[in-house]
């Protein structure tokens, strides 16, 4: 998986002061964005427009400088200043970035002083992303501010009372609006999952649709930061490093409640999403499956820099990398969902079973090897209905563990057991050939050992595997010798 890391700029500290308002100014912003601490620039340039028409209309020249005066100082009652010199009473902060400006309550902290640090080396690695040169970004700059009480921000200024409640963070034009969070790592997550917004808005034109804009962003915003170092677009290693993410909790409950939806669904929004959690989880899950899957890795890395104003334009370039594979699609996710765990490379996690080249025939009987240290890997692409087969394996293989490579045979050994069964045994999983699939469902390993039988019901790809933890699995060593033979005619 594919992961960036770059050096962030020097932050620091300062009080917020009148004289600092030029130096502060951010681009201009479009009609149509608005910075909305106290009045929408829209309406300062309506009310210059009906001083300016009165001003032809008398022929006064005095209304021409009174036209000017009024709308500078609303554009200064924007989110440009606030009442006072230094910032208003309240414990307010200021921590500036080359890209951004962070007015915060939340306690001094070290972590806190970082986040603008974090911020502009995500800008550095968002450019990469989208194909955006660094230079065109140099003047770019947002305005954040990360709240533990918004009325604290609205009586101060900072915040319009009119603006939508909103449950974490809101961006809108050259502004972001955090709620503090209860974890440091997920404070700077949902800080930069905002910028990623903020940063598509300008760069590509747009969001696009729901699942893009938000799982891009989660996608993204998913990140280490270790000695002022950024990595994003990474898979976490432990809920202890990622605390409050949980993303992987809410799709495994899904799964377990038979609420997951399907990719059309996603893609389509045909049917609402079991929680907002659900909204950000699965587009989440959906991005990192087409950032990883062979298939489509390079349609989608060039996607990310095409315009995404048409949330229609982007979908049908999406449903056409798919084209006549939906179904396949569709079994790939379902398998992607099922295996994804924590510490677990997102390529790893991947099968593609269009690549594979085994038994496409439905032939009676056939050989085959199973690697230790891989995902499930297609055993047979089209095995027909109505039929009983057996799985016969030998071998050895080499489970990796702390005491060293411990040597196993496809019956597993007893010391430890994975998902009821015990580690290094051989599983299959029939994976039925879905149509129009309305959900995404969790699939069920059966335990096969040194033999085995299995029944078809319907038309279905085999897969097989050495059990294991996910993210132990790829350090293992060695195959078993499986043979696949027809018993019913």
């Amino acid at each position: 998986m594919a992961e960036f890391k770059s050096q962030p700029s020097a932050s620091n500290t300062v009080n917020l002061r009148v004289s600092d308002l030029a130096r502060d100014r951010i681009v201009q912003p479009k009609d149509s964005e608005v910075w909305g601490l106290r009045l929408p620039v829209t309406h300062t340039l309506n009310l210059v427009e009906a001083l300016t028409t009165t001003m032809k209309t008398t022929g006064h020249h005095l209304v021409s400088h009174i036209a000017i005066a009024v709308a500078v100082c609303l554009s200064l009652t924007c989110s440009e200043a606030w009442p006072a010199d230094d910032l208003p009473t309240g414990n307010f902060r200021r921590y500036e970035g080359r890209h951004i400006v962070l007015i915060t309550d939340v306690p001094e902290s070290s972590q806190v002083q970082e986040l603008t640090a974090a911020f502009d080396a995500g800008v550095n690695q968002w450019c990469a992303r989208f194909g955006v040169p660094e230079k065109r970004v140099e003047d770019w700059r947002v305005k954040a501010f990360l709240m533990t009480d918004r009325t604290r921000f609205e009586n101060a200024g900072f915040v319009n009372r009119g603006m939508r409640q909103f449950r974490e963070g809101h961006q809108e034009g050259d502004l972001i609006y955090c709620k503090d969070q209860p974890s440091e790592y997920y404070r700077r997550h949902l800080l930069l999952h905002e910028g990623v917004h903020w940063f598509m808005s300008r760069a590509v034109g747009g969001y696009g649709p729901s699942w893009w804009m938000e799982g891009t962003a989660e996608w993204l915003s998913t990140h280490r930061w270790r000695n002022n170092q950024l990595e994003s677009g990474v898979m976490p290693n432990s809920r202890e490093d990622f605390v409050y993410w949980g993303r992987l909790q809410c799709i495994a409950l899904d799964l377990d409640r038979d609420q997951a939806p399907s990719v059309a669904n996603i893609i389509r929004r045909t049917t609402p999403l079991p929680s907002i959690d659900s909204e950000y989880a699965w587009s989440w899950l959906l991005v990192t499956f087409f950032a990883n899957h062979p298939r489509y890795q390079a349609l989608f890395n060039e996607r990310l820099k095409a315009n995404t104003s048409s949330e229609q334009a982007l979908n049908s370039d999406v449903m056409a990398w798919i084209g006549v594979d939906f179904d396949l699609l569709q079994a790939e996710f379902d398998a992607f969902a099922t295996e994804l765990t924590y510490g677990v490379d997102p390529s790893w996690a991947i099968v593609d079973l269009k690549s594979s080249q085994q038994n496409q025939d439905d032939s009676p009987n056939f050989d085959l090897t199973v690697n230790a240290n891989a995902n499930w890997q297609v055993a047979a692409t089209n095995l027909s209905p109505d039929t009983d087969w057996q799985i016969e394996a030998t071998g050895e293989v080499r489970l990796a563990s702390e005491f060293g490579p411990l040597k196993c045979q496809p019956q597993g050994i007893t010391l430890r057991y994975v998902d009821g069964q015990p580690r290094g045994r051989l599983l299959a999983i029939l994976l039925a050939q879905p149509s129009k699939a309305d959900k995404t469902k969790r699939l069920t390993a059966l335990p096969i050992g040194r033999s085995g039988q299995i029944h078809v019901d319907q038309p279905s790809y085999l897969l097989l595997r050495v059990n294991d933890e996910n993210s132990i699995a790829p350090k293992n060593d060695g195959q078993f010798e499986v043979t696949l033979r027809r018993l019913t005619p």
